[in-house]
């Protein structure tokens, strides 16, 4: 995931990666491509993350598509 314009050091863009070794460093890092800067706990749960739903078929799609026209 990227977050563009994001970061609290240069305003630069922040991307999401996974650590090398999970169990010991953690499972996700979200660093600055410009400047390197890495968020803090804090700093990353601030980020605008959007909600994930899978969907599984097409049908659950526009099942969705119609009741969200609907309301």
């Amino acid at each position: 995931m990227m977050w563009l314009k994001g970061c609290p050091r240069c305003h630069g863009d922040l991307f999401e990666e996974a650590g090398i070794n999970p169990e010991v460093y953690g499972t996700r890092f979200v660093n600055c491509l410009q400047c390197g800067y890495s968020l803090t706990a804090a700093e990353e749960a601030r980020l605008a993350r959007p909600e994930r739903r899978r969907l599984s078929s097409t049908a659950q799609r526009q099942a969705l598509a119609s009741a969200a026209a609907r309301a």
